[in-house]
């Protein structure tokens, strides 16, 4: 069994990295913490799911804090068709820094069109 405390050596540097050094979006977040934290990749996902799943860490995610966005920015989200609605209905209903969110049935297929407001 895998270590989940969060003071545990391997798990402190996945957490250390994890928590505050990535900015912004990352294609490859695991292997980014990997780099960053000298853990190895694989090391990472197991420690991370460990954590997870004994309720040490409560989400795995990456995230726009609207406190760091400029007042009033404006985000387009590249959401798959088939997640669509459950992700408005979570920004509509759940997201308290969303002000405006809008799905529009008329929009047609034009380069980038697959980003949504």
């Amino acid at each position: 069994m895998l270590p989940v405390e969060h003071n545990d050596p391997i798990n402190e540097k996945i957490l250390a990295i994890s928590e505050d050094k990535i900015e912004g979006f990352v294609g490859e977040p695991f292997h980014e913490i990997a780099e960053r934290s000298g853990v190895g990749a694989d090391v990472v996902m197991a420690r991370i799911a460990a954590m997870l799943r004994a309720g040490t860490i409560r989400r795995v995610r990456q995230t726009l804090l609207a406190t760091n966005l400029a007042d009033g920015a404006l985000v387009a989200w590249k959401v798959a068709e088939e997640k669509i609605d459950t992700a408005f209905k979570f920004m509509f209903q759940c997201d308290p820094f969303s002000g405006h969110v809008v799905l529009r049935s008329t929009d047609t297929l034009t380069a980038g069109s697959d980003y949504k407001l």
